[in-house]
């Protein structure tokens, strides 16, 4: 059951940045935000996999430098750093910098409050259930 509940939790996170991306943009009159980039997939599985709470700047930090800096700078091989230098290429291509920029930062604002959420009340029922068990 350890290995479920990490992998619960992300599953949680992905749910909720879909959520996000499918209704917070009409909500706020903001066509061009969005939420879901394939780099933070891999973000939620580390998050959910630790024992403590996420660090909120640098995961949001994070997400923003490699949406600006990107890969080619770096000249580096780096899988979400590939994923928002292509996001950035293409948002650049049709005129789109916000956007790019954006997402990242959104999407990873959302997962950090749905892991501040499993992590400080939802987790913590689960596990006194199991102990209770």
């Amino acid at each position: 059951m350890d290995a479920a509940l990490p992998a619960l939790g992300a599953a949680l996170g992905l749910a909720a940045l879909q959520l996000a991306d499918d209704n917070v943009p009409d909500l706020v009159g903001l066509d061009w935000l969005g939420f879901v980039v394939p780099s933070l997939a891999a973000t939620a599985a580390m998050m959910f996999a630790s024992s403590g709470d996420s660090d909120a700047k640098s995961i949001i930090g994070d997400a923003a430098v490699l949406t600006m800096v990107g890969q080619s700078v770096l000249d580096m091989n780096h899988a979400p750093a590939a994923a928002y230098a292509y996001m950035t290429a293409a948002a650049a291509e049709e005129g789109d910098m916000m956007g790019a920029l954006a997402t990242g930062a959104a999407g990873a604002a959302v997962l950090v409050a749905v892991h501040h959420v499993w992590h400080n009340h939802l987790k913590p029922m689960i596990d006194d259930k199991i102990k209770s068990n």
